[in-house]
């Protein structure tokens, strides 16, 4: 994502990054996930960076994912059901 961020800064059209993130927010690792997030979010968010995090299942932490969203510039957390993506 990192390159492809610096590719959109050279280049003379705007195209903003967009992350889509789908999980049920229980990775175990929460603080290594919200490093991975600011670093990401440092590096993009210059160039708009967006990061939709996409929550599925019926035991999905919406909690989890509202603390990962808030370390981004842009970050906004939707919900599904497993019904709603078929």
């Amino acid at each position: 994502m990192l390159r492809h961020c610096r590719l959109a800064a050279g280049s003379n059209t705007y195209a903003a990054p967009v992350v889509i993130f789908m999980t049920d927010g229980g990775c175990g690792d929460l603080p290594e996930a919200l490093q991975q997030m600011r670093a990401l979010d440092e590096q993009c968010a210059p160039l708009g960076l967006q990061v939709h995090l996409v929550a599925f299942g019926g035991g999905a932490s919406i909690d989890n994912l509202n603390t990962m969203s808030s370390t981004c510039t842009r970050g906004f957390v939707h919900t599904a059901g497993m019904g709603e993506l078929e």
